[in-house]
């Protein structure tokens, strides 16, 4: 993910999250979920992301409703996404890292 944020033309900006680090982005809700990056695209949407191997365990499917329910109030301006290495569930805002790539970033 990190060479993929680094090295597109349409991010900005991008953070990793350092989860409980005084002063750092989480989402809270019933869980306090802290997404592995936030990063800002050129047209002004911020996305948080977050990555995951190759399974969809219960505290993924938690974070993952989480967030999607974070990014529908927060706005147009705001997008999440669960990131997988090669195989992404059937869920909205789930994708592979190809995928991710290609559809989202363009």
């Amino acid at each position: 993910m990190v060479d993929l944020l680094a090295n597109n033309r349409r991010v900005r900006w991008w953070h990793r999250v350092v989860e409980r680090k005084p002063g750092e982005f989480s989402i809270n809700g019933f869980v306090n979920h802290y997404p592995d990056f936030l990063a800002l695209r050129d047209d002004g949407v911020l996305m948080a992301i977050e990555t995951k191997g190759e399974h969809l365990g219960d505290d993924a499917k938690r974070k993952l409703s989480l967030g999607t329910r974070w990014a529908d109030m927060a706005g147009i301006g705001f997008r999440y996404f669960m990131v997988f290495e090669h195989e992404a569930p059937d869920a909205d805002n789930a994708f592979t890292l190809a995928e991710f790539g290609s559809e989202i970033l363009g």
